[in-house]
């Protein structure tokens, strides 16, 4: 640890980028994950009746998701239960999140205290450029579509193919509503 420390605060140690890479190497995958007990608190006792259609925004993926990458350490939430069982009662339509700078969407499906099952509908996004990202740049697509009293989400994803931004896969089509 000495070494770490003297490498990340002497500038002259700094200055050489062998040792600097040497120092974070494998640190990089040391990002866990948690969002705070009161904010879990806050989502799932929250009233927001006047809101038909929820969406969360959270920077760690709240479930396990396959990448070409792997499932590794510390890519998701340390309380994922916790946050799932918040956005659950609060009754989100959409979870939205980053981190693994690939594009995927999905639905969980969750019983509620009563018994009743619930969905948990969630999309990764994509980075637009970053230099690691093996699923290709790009970005998701999200519309609200109003069909009557009914809100639905139609989510798709864009991969940047070198000259222009194409739809890649199906895209996820949902009702906002559907299972809240």
């Amino acid at each position: 640890m000495k070494k770490l420390e003297s490498t990340l605060t002497d500038p002259a140690a700094r200055a050489s980028s062998d040792d600097w890479k040497k120092a974070i190497k494998g640190l990089d995958a040391i990002d866990p994950g948690v969002v705070h007990h009161r904010v879990v608190e806050r989502l799932a006792s929250g009233d927001w009746a006047g809101s038909r259609v929820k969406i969360a925004v959270v920077h760690h993926p709240i479930s396990p998701v396959i990448t070409d990458h792997s499932v590794t350490p510390y890519n998701g939430l340390i309380n994922a239960a916790a946050v799932k069982n918040a956005l659950l009662r609060s009754k989100v339509s959409l979870v939205l999140h980053g981190h693994l700078h690939t594009g995927w969407f999905g639905s969980e499906s969750w019983p509620d205290q009563h018994g009743n099952r619930r969905r948990l509908n969630i999309a990764s996004w994509p980075s637009l450029g970053s230099s690691y990202n093996p699923g290709g740049n790009g970005f998701q697509s999200i519309e609200l579509l109003q069909e009557g009293d009914r809100s639905k989400f139609r989510v798709q994803r864009y991969i940047n193919s070198g000259e222009d931004w194409q739809p890649s896969g199906t895209a996820l089509c949902f009702d906002a509503s559907d299972g809240c």
